[in-house]
């Protein structure tokens, strides 16, 4: 969650923001785990400094901490995916040689879910859990690759979007328009609906990377990067098109030797793991 930060000194942050957020959990406060870390550097923010909170169910960590102990671990940190996988794009970020740039990653961390964030200068900027459509890594929207079939007739670019933005600057969720999803005479039922969710899954990315661009414009976007496991050219090619804009696959073979190999649904369950291997001692959550 993102909240204003407490004006109080920084060793009674935790505590003033649980008592912040306690309106927002669908369980009693008490019954979670809670640490804070501030959004971006410090040094690019305009307006208000807001915080991060990350809250987990103590029988979450308690369940890996049993697991720790069973598997005879030292277990320092309990991590989150978001700062993980802040810290593969750092990496990457410092491989182009622009680390004070702002880059987005779209990690699909498993089949009905999607992590976006937003770095600079090795800090989280924006963070946004994403729901992805039933089926969405089985379907057929990669299959609009311009003029191979009757399918790519089904997708139309979300050129029509326009965000509702409040006077604070920040989306608040309200109505919003997309262009009109064509299909196909000959498309079944099942593909017009998987079409369909696509788009609005495509919405959503858009909705985020528009958010960005409107409250963050001294932040251009250098680069945006995608993981999908074994369909991550296929989604980079996908929202390069739609987006209008150039998309890459999040590559991480150069910074782990041996990790091309295996099998892909296995590549995609380590990624949380690559993220904290790429954790210094000195780094806070």
């Amino acid at each position: 969650m993102q909240i204003e930060a407490p004006g109080v000194p920084p060793e009674e942050l935790r505590s003033a923001a649980r008592y912040q957020i306690r309106e927002m959990l669908d369980v009693h406060i008490d019954d979670v785990t809670l640490d804070v870390m501030r959004v971006g550097d410090g040094q690019n923010q305009k307006g208000p400094a807001h915080l991060f909170v990350v809250a987990a169910p103590n029988a979450a960590v308690q369940s890996s901490r049993a697991l720790a102990q069973a598997m005879r671990w030292t277990m320092p940190v309990v991590d989150v995916q978001e700062t993980a996988q802040r810290n593969l794009q750092n990496a990457l970020a410092q491989d182009d040689g622009r680390p004070e740039r702002a880059t987005a990653a779209l990690v699909l961390v498993d089949d009905y879910q999607a992590i976006l964030t937003i770095c600079s200068n090795e800090e989280i900027f924006y963070s946004r859990r994403l729901e992805v459509p039933p089926g969405f890594l089985l379907g057929g929207w990669a299959a609009a690759d311009g003029g191979q079939g009757a399918q790519a007739d089904a997708y139309t670019p979300v050129g029509e979007y326009v965000p509702d933005y409040g006077v604070d600057g920040v989306s608040h969720g309200s109505d919003y328009s997309v262009a009109t999803v064509s299909r196909p005479a000959s498309a079944t039922n099942a593909a017009s609906e998987q079409v369909e969710r696509a788009q609005r899954f495509l919405v959503e990315v858009q909705r985020s990377l528009d958010l960005w661009d409107r409250a963050w414009s001294s932040l251009p976007l250098a680069a945006v990067r995608v993981q999908a496991g074994a369909r991550t050219a296929e989604l980079a090619q996908w929202l390069s098109r739609e987006l209008n804009q150039s998309v890459l696959p999040m590559d991480m073979h150069a910074h782990f030797q041996g990790f091309e190999g295996g099998d892909a649904q296995d590549r995609a369950a380590c990624w949380p793991l690559l993220g904290l291997l790429m954790r210094t001692d000195s780094r806070k959550l």
